[in-house]
């Protein structure tokens, strides 16, 4: 189930002109950021993108070693059981 957007955080939104809203939960008072599902996705690609240049940068500079596919699986099973 999805919730619906309020009327106030819709208002936020419009205020804001689709940019990010930073919200507070009033019992928790934990905060979220409200974003437009495609604003998000803009979001996602850019921060990967980023993320894959230091990777890039740092094979280019011999900073990288082969993937131990099998320690990345035992780990994955090990978190799982743990969970």
């Amino acid at each position: 189930m999805t919730p619906k957007i309020t009327d106030e955080q819709r208002e936020a939104l419009q205020q804001n002109l689709g940019r990010p809203v930073a919200v507070e939960d009033a019992r928790t008072r934990e905060r979220y950021i409200l974003v437009g599902e495609s604003a998000a996705n803009g979001l996602l690609e850019e921060w990967l993108r980023g993320e894959l240049q230091i990777g890039f940068e740092q094979s280019d500079a011999g900073l990288s070693r082969p993937w131990d596919i099998q320690r990345t699986l035992a780990e994955a099973h090990r978190r799982g059981a743990e969970g």
